[in-house]
Formats: C-alpha cells, sequence, structure tokens
C-alpha cells in the first residue's frame, strides 16, 4: 500500500498545484486588466495634457498679436494726438478769432457807415466832454 499512498498522495500534491496555477492565473489576469486600465489611463491623461498645451500655445499666440496690434494702435493714437496738438497751437484761438470778426466789422464798409469830418469832429468833442466829466467824478475807465 506504500505505493498506492505515494499515489494518491501525488495526485493530492498534483491537485493542489493545478488548483494554485489556476489561482495564480486568474489574479495574473486580473492584475493584467488593471495594468491595461492604468495604461489607458495614462495616455489619455497624456494626450489631455499635449491638447491643453496645444490650445494654450495658440492662445498665448492670439493674446501676443492681440497686444501687438493695441500697440500699434495706441502709437497710431499718440501720433494723430501730436498732430492734433501741432494743428491746435497753429490755428488761432477762439478769442483771437472774435477779435478778428470786431476789425473786420469796423472796417467794413458794408456794415458801417461813412462820416463826414463835421460829424467826426462833433463825435469827439461828444467823447471829450464825456472823458472830462468822468474824470471829475473819479470814475476809473478801463
Amino acid at each position: 500500500m506504500r505505493v498506492s499512498d505515494e499515489i494518491r498522495r501525488l495526485d493530492l500534491v498534483t491537485h493542489e498545484l493545478v488548483r494554485r496555477l489556476k489561482k495564480l492565473e486568474k489574479d495574473m489576469r486580473a492584475l493584467e486588466e488593471k495594468f491595461s486600465l492604468l495604461k489607458k489611463r495614462v495616455s489619455e491623461a497624456e494626450k489631455r495634457s499635449i491638447d491643453s498645451k496645444i490650445v494654450t500655445t495658440r492662445e498665448i499666440a492670439e493674446l501676443k498679436a492681440l497686444v501687438e496690434e493695441l500697440m500699434e494702435l495706441v502709437a497710431k493714437l499718440d501720433s494723430e494726438l501730436e498732430t492734433v496738438k501741432k494743428e491746435t497751437r497753429e490755428k488761432a484761438s477762439i478769442k483771437e478769432l472774435a477779435k478778428l470778426r470786431a476789425l473786420l466789422e469796423v472796417l467794413s464798409p458794408l456794415k458801417n457807415e461813412f462820416v463826414t469830418r463835421e460829424e467826426l469832429k462833433r463825435e469827439l468833442k461828444k467823447l471829450e466832454r464825456r472823458l472830462l466829466y468822468f474824470k471829475e467824478m473819479k470814475v476809473k475807465i478801463t
């Protein structure tokens, strides 16, 4: 019976080894699935990272272009402002235009009547009398 006991023992050992091998095989498949999922997740994360970097790079380039465009616009506006300032300095002011208008009205023969010497002398005498009156009253004429 020794041989049959030995065979039985070998049979039990073989069954145990087969059972353990099947369990190891099952565990190995589970690990392979987990590894495959992790690999897929890492790949997707890398893809998202690359896509994000591409989008960010594109947006930065667009912002740089916009900033350059704005800088050019500011430079043009600055130049135009200087031109306007220069032209403003060269133009007559409102006060100067009013003085010119008044002078033109005085010199315009269409708006003013011509006077004779006698009329001018009479008006000057009236003005002299008024000046004397004001001097006597000590009123300052401005």
